[in-house]
């Protein structure tokens, strides 16, 4: 099913209400997956994730990547943690706001390069399998060249030890992948669409007799 970014936004920020975190926490949680699903990445898959695994135990923020990129955010520090990671590459996006260079996140089969506005992923791992349960990550600074080809002609990590070089090498590989260009339109699957329905449903309140003769409609039968 096709949404735009503010229809996925809202429904995802419902979603993760209904999981248990805050007004604020759900607010990143929805700004995260968007941003990563317009550059055509599975945020809204990750998050989906995390969330229906955040709605069992909402006290839960060891392992969770939405918990660790707010925080790291607001240091301003470019780390990641040093421990597991539940669904990591939501962690990108808040990574993204505070590097001036270009970036690259990994962890198992997957490679994220990013900057404050591009995110296109550069590992073996396809995109459907970005987001595994927990792993351990690593962050380091991204070089580019076009040696090696990806799917989407993503392009291999190599050290030029020139940022000018890396700036403009990473202008080739968004250039070079279709996956690069940001999309208006959020593709959700009827699985996810399903889970983050059930989950925003948990925030609306319970009928009752008084708010069914309060609200639309009658209360009464009307039927001639």
């Amino acid at each position: 099913m096709h949404l735009s970014v503010g229809e996925s936004h809202a429904l995802l920020t419902k979603a993760a209400r209904g999981a248990g975190l805050s007004w604020g926490m759900a607010e990143e949680c929805s700004f995260a997956a968007c941003w990563l699903t317009v550059r055509r990445l599975p945020g809204v898959e990750a998050a989906t994730t995390l969330l229906t695994w955040h709605a069992t135990d909402p006290e839960d923020q060891s392992s969770s990547a939405l918990y660790h990129g707010v925080r790291i955010m607001d240091a301003c520090q470019m780390h990641v943690p040093n421990t597991p990671v539940r669904q990591p590459l939501l962690m990108v996006p808040f990574l993204a706001q505070i590097t001036d260079t270009y970036m690259t996140v990994k962890w198992a089969d997957a490679e994220i390069s990013f900057s404050k506005e591009y995110a296109f992923y550069t590992g073996a791992a396809q995109p459907l399998e970005l987001f595994d349960e927990q792993a351990l990550c690593t962050l380091e600074a991204a070089t580019f060249d076009g040696s090696t080809d990806r799917h989407a002609r993503n392009n291999k990590m190599v050290d030029t030890g020139h940022q000018n070089d890396v700036d403009e090498q990473a202008d080739i590989a968004r250039t070079d992948n279709a996956d690069a260009v940001l999309q208006s339109r959020v593709d959700v699957s009827e699985k996810t669409l399903s889970q983050l329905n059930a989950l925003a449903a948990k925030t609306y309140a319970p009928a009752t007799e008084a708010s069914r003769i309060k609200g639309a409609g009658s209360s009464l039968d009307d039927n001639d």
